[in-house]
């Protein structure tokens, strides 16, 4: 299988099916995969590849476009193992769509714990999932604090700049930002984590 490595990943696909790609830009590790399609109509999680951080990760924001077999019930998922509620919330559609969402975890990722991602087909007969594409963004605490900078940069300065100059950033992260309820992150430490205390936002 492939592995990939780079300053802030290691990473591995865990199935022959498809393409793998991954590459990290400015505190972002971008992982896309295409042209996965499996056919087995099966119940129960199927590897699909993995990414261990060397840096703490904030959230993460991701793009699939997918179908399932066309017909009956929608069982077609992608998920990370490791979280409270390990699936995507969507189920792959009947006919070929984009789905996009994004995600803050509750506490930092953890560097150096591997973050699984896997896919599910569903049992029960006639079952097929076809990923022509995945894109899974992973965003550090780096590329938080560069989007803080350039959010104060332009605020209250009308004329500087312009909002679509700001750095890419998962919605729920940038309203944080924007509505001041995120917490003041300390600066990453030279290992590139968080430092442990992280004040709660005001209520």
């Amino acid at each position: 299988m492939d592995e990939k490595h780079g300053t802030l990943f290691k990473a591995k696909r865990l199935t022959n099916k498809g393409s793998f790609a991954v590459v990290e830009e400015d505190g972002v590790v971008r992982v896309t995969v295409a042209g996965l399609s499996d056919t087995r109509s099966r119940g129960g999680q199927q590897p699909f590849f993995v990414v261990t951080p060397e840096v703490e990760v904030l959230g993460y924001q991701v793009s699939v476009t997918w179908e399932d077999q066309g017909w009956g019930n929608q069982k077609g998922r992608v998920g990370i193992s490791g979280l409270l509620d390990s699936f995507f919330s969507a189920h792959a559609p009947h006919e070929l769509e984009t789905w996009e969402s994004s995600y803050t975890f509750p506490e930092p990722w953890p560097a150096a714990k591997p973050m699984e991602i896997f896919y599910a087909v569903g049992g029960g007969g006639g079952h097929q999932l076809t990923v022509k594409s995945m894109q899974l963004e992973l965003f550090t605490a780096a590329r938080y604090h560069a989007y803080v900078a350039a959010f104060e940069a332009v605020r209250g300065t009308p004329g500087s700049a312009s909002t679509q100059s700001l750095l890419p950033l998962p919605l729920d992260l940038v309203k944080s930002v924007v509505r001041g309820l995120a917490p003041k992150l300390p600066p990453p430490s030279p290992e590139g984590k968080l430092a442990p205390r992280m004040q709660p936002p005001p209520k």
